[in-house]
């Protein structure tokens, strides 16, 4: 039934309108920390949160350096969105979107994490944040700041019709408290709350 269940949940994820496609496509490594997806122009983070060092330009994915590895939702959001400044390449990281992020799911691969390790070395196996809400509902924050709906990291929302529409949403109004996070121990997407400190992070930006 969990096999039947999660086969149907990625036949709506990838329905017939999708823009994303699965691994397998025109990847390249840039060496500078990025992996270009040709196919749907989009460029990936080569290690994960909390890997890599500036002096090597991001490469070395197996060196631990920087903010922990694992966190909260609001935390990964606010990672990615703030990684153009850190990195001062003037790129818009982003946390991707469910589809986006399932498409470097290897199915090919046969142990864990369910990856292309050569694409995408020293990859924790967990589970990782994705921007796309799921259906459980709660209520946003109310936070700090000048009060604009710019400063409430949880604005953006996927829409259940078209995955790379978004849509923002004030302060205080109601949101959806769960997201799917993608397993990349079994390749599969569970729902997630976005309070677990458990999730990590891949930032991807499009071009």
């Amino acid at each position: 039934m969990k096999r039947i269940r999660l086969i149907l949940l990625l036949i709506i994820l990838f329905g017939l309108e999708s823009k994303i496609t699965a691994i397998g496509g025109a990847y390249s490594d840039l060496g500078d920390g990025t992996i270009q997806d040709a196919g749907n122009r989009l460029l990936w983070r080569k290690c994960i949160r909390g890997r890599g060092t500036a002096g090597m330009n991001y490469t070395d994915c197996g060196t631990s350096s920087g903010p922990a590895e694992s966190s909260n939702w609001t935390n990964a959001l606010s990672y990615c969105r703030n990684l153009g400044t850190t990195l001062g390449d003037g790129r818009q990281w982003r946390l991707p979107s469910v589809k986006e992020l399932i498409s470097i799911v290897d199915y090919r691969v046969t142990s864990m994490p369910i990856i292309n390790a050569s694409l995408f070395p020293n990859t924790t196996t967990g589970r990782y944040w994705t921007s796309t809400n799921s259906f459980a509902m709660g209520s946003s924050p109310t936070l700090s700041g000048n009060g604009n709906n710019e400063s409430d990291p949880k604005q953006y929302v996927a829409s259940s019709e078209n995955i790379d529409q978004h849509y923002k949403i004030p302060e205080g109004t109601s949101y959806r408290s769960m997201v799917y996070i993608v397993d990349f121990a079994i390749g599969g997407v569970v729902e997630y709350p976005k309070s677990n400190t458990n999730g990590y992070v891949r930032c991807v930006t499009s071009y």
